[in-house]
């Protein structure tokens, strides 16, 4: 589990990256700073191998949003 740093502290363009890299059933996980969101969830999350998850800051500097393919 990966907690966030507070939205308003991150550089604009700020983004992160989480690969799943073992074939366990544990999940990765993205966890907002205190009560911050995700796409408006407190936490995303994958439990499939090779899966990755990006987040990166929206150019408000007040949310994180999921880059999708």
């Amino acid at each position: 589990s990966v907690t966030l740093p507070a939205v308003a502290s991150a550089a604009a363009g700020t983004t992160y990256t989480l690969v799943k890299t073992d074939a366990s059933a544990n999940a990765v996980i993205f966890d907002g700073n205190a009560s911050e969101t995700i796409d408006g969830a407190t936490t995303v999350q994958t439990t499939t191998q090779w899966a990755s998850i990006t987040i990166i800051r929206n150019a408000a500097g007040t949310a994180w949003l999921t880059l999708k393919d």
